[in-house]
């Protein structure tokens, strides 16, 4: 039936040839999975990027809103009273003359 029996022996031809066959496929399958695998780094990383970018953009609108917050004059008054501050009065500004030096 068969009449041609390749012999597998460690110096035949045939030998050679597959297991170069199998180095260069198995080569082939390292190259690939380690392509996916750099693919799905980065795309974990660009994942992290925008989680990062959503909780900056929503710390930032809190300090917006903070800032706004602090401009009016009538919780500014309050923050003043609660820490013991006073308002400025003409006696407790004091003027530096400084003479131009030529």
């Amino acid at each position: 039936m068969f009449k041609y029996k390749p012999e597998l022996e460690p110096g035949s031809d045939f030998f050679l040839k597959y297991s170069m066959y199998v180095i260069i496929m198995i080569i082939l399958v390292v190259f690939y999975v380690w392509q996916n695998v750099e693919v799905l780094k980065m795309k974990i990383a660009l994942s992290d990027s925008i989680d990062h970018q959503k909780q900056i953009i929503i710390s930032n609108d809190f300090l917006i809103n903070e800032i706004e917050k602090l401009k009016r004059i009538d919780l500014i008054e309050v923050i003043a009273a609660e820490n013991n501050l006073k308002e400025v009065q003409y006696e407790d500004v004091v003027v530096i003359r400084k003479d131009s030096v030529k």
